[in-house]
């Protein structure tokens, strides 16, 4: 029992280095953390998550559907890794495996809508996006138009809904929509997680365009190496 609390705590403590070293841009230290966590036998979601994107980054699509598969076996009911799976699926041209996977996140969330909370992307993200993915328009825009009415003055909702639109390719949208956050209020997530931050992976796709470059420079951290004093 010891042991397994130990082997536990090493992972939490890898994911952890593994986040700040990517967020510091040290993609050589990030890395070697990220490839020993591959070597795990279990993950917590927010892991999965964050080497999925990296996978997906390399373009290693049928790693991440074998890796999303195994970590499911774990978090069977986890939502986001459930549209993960299915973007790994999509990216094969798998669709119809694809849409099994995006029904099965419409099965496990539901629309609420609340103010951020520090921990993860609220699950009503993940429903637009597999709603998104299933082409059911009207679904979709009941969500966005509810929660603009309840949440408009939310700077967090703007910033998942850039998430939403950077997803779904739908880039000016996305700026538009990070613009809006910021007037009512968003700052980068104060808790030691990529999402809610610059480096969240759910806006990698708008990293080439000098709109969010900018942006990104804006927010990031002041960051000073010790190590050279």
């Amino acid at each position: 029992n010891g042991l397994t609390k130990l082997y536990e705590y090493e992972g939490f403590l890898l994911h952890k280095w593994s986040v700040n070293y990517y967020y510091l841009h040290d993609e050589l230290q990030s890395d070697s953390c990220f490839q020993q966590l591959l070597t795990r036998k279990t993950l917590s979601p927010a892991a999965i998550f964050l080497l999925t994107y990296k996978l997906f980054r390399e373009k290693q699509y049928l790693f991440a559907e074998a890796f999303l598969i195994k970590g499911l076996t774990y978090h069977p009911n986890n939502s986001e890794l459930h549209f993960l799976l299915g973007e790994s699926m999509r990216l094969q041209g798998n669709i119809e495996k694809a849409e099994i996977e995006w029904l099965k996140v419409l099965t496990l969330t539901n629309v609420e809508y609340y103010k951020h909370d520090w921990i993860s992307p609220p699950k009503y993200l993940y429903r637009m996006l597999a709603l998104e993915r299933l082409g059911r328009t009207a679904e979709l825009n009941k969500i966005l138009d509810n929660g603009r009415q309840i949440l408009d003055k939310d700077g967090w909702f703007h910033y998942y809904i850039a998430c939403f639109y950077s997803i779904t390719g739908e880039l000016e949208k996305a700026l538009a929509a990070l613009e809006k956050a910021e007037e009512f209020g968003w700052n980068p997530n104060l808790a030691l997680q990529i999402w809610g931050t610059v480096k969240d992976p759910l806006l990698d796709p708008l990293r080439s365009l000098p709109e969010f470059q900018a942006w990104e420079k804006r927010w990031s951290p002041p960051y000073k190496d010790y190590s050279k004093d």
